[in-house]
């Protein structure tokens, strides 16, 4: 009877660890997906605030179809425990947006933005849980393409503006998978997106154009890796959206 205790002490624990890794396929099941974090990065990391470094900085690169790609330099400070806030500064490009049915414009541009993280006490079981919340923008200079052979339409320079406001939460588990710190995340937010382009050199002509990867409002999800290294950590994600994919991956180096 002895022996066969501790076979059942481990048999529960794999059940329960089963439910709690169960919560990030259930969640996929009530998700309508539009646009990730614009002109952020991936989390990146696990949910247990209390174990980020006081001062650290990432670098990396999103891409999402052909059409949108960003690089972005975040900064992040935890002033308290359990609390940590970031910066972000980012360098995006979008490519071969449709304005009508003849006319195309790629853009490039500056995007800023930041947002905060906490810890959620008494999580899930098995799991860290914070909630994390993101306000980003950006205003990118355009040239107008043309489809076809069509001579009549004129060179124009645009401009488009974009901002996006995202919440919601990240979820990892309170160990990681190996004992080098590889661990995985996953994080489940709702995201309001707008995008406006204005035509500039003309009369002040401002009209809003519906672009493939651009969503009004709704939820995503993400998941990825994280290996912790020498002075930092590597990570990669990928968030559903739409019907595409969002690739994301950086290095973080703490302080």
């Amino acid at each position: 009877m002895n022996a066969k205790l501790p076979l059942k002490r481990f048999s529960r624990f794999i059940i329960r660890q089963r439910r709690a890794i169960a919560f990030i396929p259930v969640t996929y099941l009530f998700v309508f997906p539009v646009q990730a974090e614009l002109m952020g990065l991936v989390p990146g990391r696990g949910a247990d605030v209390s174990r980020f470094a006081n001062k650290s900085v990432e670098v990396g690169v999103s891409q999402y179809s052909d059409q949108l790609l960003w690089s972005a330099l975040r900064f992040n400070i935890k002033p308290v425990r359990h609390l940590a806030v970031y910066i972000d500064v980012a360098h995006v490009e979008s490519f071969n947006l449709p304005l009508d049915t003849a006319k195309l414009a790629d853009f490039q541009g500056v995007g800023i933005g930041g947002g905060i993280i906490f810890s959620v006490p008494d999580g899930f079981n098995r799991l860290n849980v914070a909630f994390k919340s993101a306000f980003h923008q950006s205003s990118s200079g355009g040239q107008l393409k043309q489809l076809g052979d069509s001579l009549s339409a004129q060179q124009e320079q645009l401009n488009l503006h974009q901002s996006q406001w995202s919440a919601g939460f990240v979820v990892s588990p309170i160990d990681p998978l190996y004992e080098n710190g590889f661990s995985w995340f996953a994080n489940v937010s709702y995201s309001s997106t707008q995008a406006q382009t204005v035509r500039v050199g003309i009369q002040p002509l401002q009209y809003s154009t519906r672009v493939p990867y651009r969503g009004e409002s709704g939820m995503t999800l993400g998941v990825g890796i994280v290996q912790p290294l020498s002075g930092g950590s590597v990570f990669a994600g990928i968030d559903w959206v739409a019907d595409n994919t969002l690739l994301s991956a950086g290095y973080r180096h703490t302080f």
